[in-house]
């Protein structure tokens, strides 16, 4: 998912076959090694495992290769200072894809769960992707803007207001 290289190493199947096979493309007319990897294309593409000594014996396999690159739509969220937060939420652009919250736009590490802190106002930008799963998470991330403001003081809130003749003011 979202490979950086357009190649996946031998290595990354290897394992799964007996120690010493050779990996062909699906009609066998490339070979795949260490220093000629699979290439890392978008989609399923069929293989084949031949293990050591013997043609008879041929294992097919598939590698699928997916690209992840939408983002969740996510609302601006805002809090009185001090007052007790929940954990940030967005929506997902695909049914079934999870949420993953940062603190910082690039970088950093994931976490399913961010709950902002209303401690000091100001607004603190977070960033939500998305995926669906903990090892394929979009690159793409969305900002998701927390506001926390103060209480108003004396000094903005106006003066004291008389009613005298219990009319509205």
């Amino acid at each position: 998912c979202n490979l950086t290289d357009n190649t996946i190493p031998i290595t990354a199947v290897s394992a799964s076959f007996p120690p010493g096979s050779r990996f062909y493309s699906a009609d066998q007319s490339v070979e795949y090694t260490i220093n000629s990897p699979f290439p890392a294309t978008v989609g399923s593409i069929h293989y084949k495992a031949i293990p050591p000594g013997t043609n008879a014996c041929i294992f097919d396999f598939t590698i699928t290769v997916t690209s992840v690159t939408s983002t969740p739509t996510t609302s601006p969220v805002s809090y009185c200072q001090g007052d007790a937060a929940t954990p940030l939420t967005a929506t997902p652009s695909t049914a079934g894809y999870q949420l993953y919250y940062y603190a910082t736009q690039t970088g950093g590490t994931p976490t399913t769960s961010l709950t902002p802190l209303t401690t000091f106002p100001g607004t603190t930008t977070y960033y939500v992707a998305e995926g669906p799963a903990g090892s394929c998470i979009s690159p793409n991330r969305a900002p998701l803007a927390v506001t926390v403001y103060a209480p108003p003081t004396q000094a903005n809130a106006g003066p004291d207001q008389t009613n005298c003749n219990n009319s509205s003011f």
